[in-house]
């Protein structure tokens, strides 16, 4: 016979069951309310702030809430870094406002911005959001062949402006001065194409034999193209016409444009340098040694730096030709670009997961900047002296500062492999 329970004890028992259904009804309702703090979407703040940095502008956009959310609007402010408390930027927005554009900014410095809901009777509510922008004239695109994108970064490179998609198999782009147009290859579909300064659709040529590196000359307005499979390189009219020709070649894995006309080409095949005059007839070759990949220009004296990947060296060629230093003992040097007004040389070392700064003098190295995951592509802006890397294996691009500082990384990439800037307005 079981076991008689008291009244008070049976009481008891039903209260606990009654509290446990109470608990398991809280714990399942949906938090659908955005200003709840526990909404899983929301937080109890707004969602999709960002800031984007732009010429003397940061443009602010957020999602919008449902109309019958009761808020009397959003309250934005903004401070610099620093111990200075945040301070409004403009009275308090409609909750009907998804963007706001803050000209009250200057260039070069870094704002953080607080976005919160506020209520009918002023009381803020929630929990704010947060964005950091820096603006800034330049305007960077990122070659992701991972994605099949180019990508347009802010001038801080903390955010993209936008996406171009199905650029397919995209590994290098390069800008065009004279009006800011970004050229792209596709080495896979024979193909190369441009787009405006807004990522609009200019021109689309094809017919090339795995078209890869590129540079525009700003004079003419063409593009010197590497054709691996040509293997030649070729000078072309942003309409597809062919206006030089190196003619056949080794392995062409890198060009750059010539001061005064011209270009000069990596012959990776044949471990040369080659001069190419503005027809693409080639008038001198220069023996640099086996492996070499990239090269850059210096825009004071004309000379060229080298780099050699498998033998861990870069190399510096006069204008005329002569070698002047040799920098070995380096980790796989990749991509690199020069500053000419800091005299400083940046090489990306992909077998060391760092960038390496050369004296622009000599050679001589200065600093290392560690913790860039193979670095495939790297640019210098002559304005501040920053360098921007692309590192392929963490799906970021980095931004340091002249003195090897890091300032930002932006991590939403998948296989970024070349960042060419634009110094922006003209």
């Amino acid at each position: 016979m079981p076991a008689l329970r008291s009244r008070s004890a049976s009481r008891s028992a039903g209260l606990a069951l009654l509290a446990l259904l109470a608990l398991a009804g809280c714990e399942g309702r949906l938090r659908t309310n955005p200003l709840d703090p526990e909404n899983p979407q929301t937080g109890g703040g707004p969602v999709g702030f960002v800031a984007l940095g732009d010429n003397a502008v940061v443009h602010l956009t957020w999602s919008g809430v449902p109309s019958n959310v009761q808020i009397e609007g959003f309250l934005l402010e903004r401070k610099t870094t620093g111990p200075d408390p945040f301070v409004p930027v403009t009275d308090v927005l409609p909750k009907s406002a998804q963007g706001f554009d803050d000209t009250d900014v200057v260039n070069d410095i870094d704002y953080q911005y607080r976005f919160s809901y506020v209520l009918a009777n002023g009381e803020i509510t929630g929990t704010p959001a947060l964005s950091e922008a820096r603006p800034g004239p330049e305007i960077a695109w990122v070659a992701d062949p991972g994605s099949d994108e180019v990508i347009r970064m802010t001038p801080d490179g903390r955010a993209r402006v936008f996406s171009i998609p199905n650029v397919r198999a995209v590994n290098r782009v390069a800008v065009q001065l004279s009006g800011g147009q970004i050229w792209a290859t596709e080495p896979l579909d024979g193909r190369v194409r441009t787009w405006s300064v807004d990522g609009v659709a200019l021109n689309s040529f094809n017919g090339l034999s795995q078209p890869n590196a590129l540079a525009v000359d700003p004079i003419s307005s063409t593009a010197w193209i590497c054709e691996e499979l040509g293997p030649r390189v070729r000078r072309w009219t942003a309409t597809g016409t062919v206006v030089g020709s190196s003619g056949t070649i080794g392995l062409p894995t890198d060009v750059a444009v010539r001061t005064g006309g011209g270009a000069w080409v990596i012959d990776n095949d044949r471990g040369l340098l080659l001069r190419l005059d503005p027809s693409g007839a080639i008038s001198d070759t220069i023996g640099v040694g086996a492996d070499p990949r990239r090269l850059a220009v210096d825009g004071l004296d004309g000379s060229v730096w080298v780099s050699r990947l498998s033998p861990g060296e870069v190399v510096h060629v006069s204008a005329a030709g002569q070698i002047l230093a040799r920098v070995p003992g380096l980790a796989m040097p990749y991509a690199l670009d020069i500053d000419e007004y800091r005299n400083q040389v940046w090489v990306g070392l992909d077998g060391a997961n760092a960038v390496q700064v050369l004296a622009r003098s000599d050679g001589a190295r200065q600093f290392v900047v560690e913790g860039i995951l193979r670095p495939r592509g790297l640019v210098v802006l002559d304005r501040t002296g920053e360098c921007w890397v692309v590192a392929i294996a963490a799906h970021e691009l980095i931004r340091i500062n002249s003195n090897g500082v890091i300032e930002s990384r932006y991590k939403g990439l998948s296989a970024p492999y070349d960042v060419r800037v634009d110094p922006g307005p003209r």
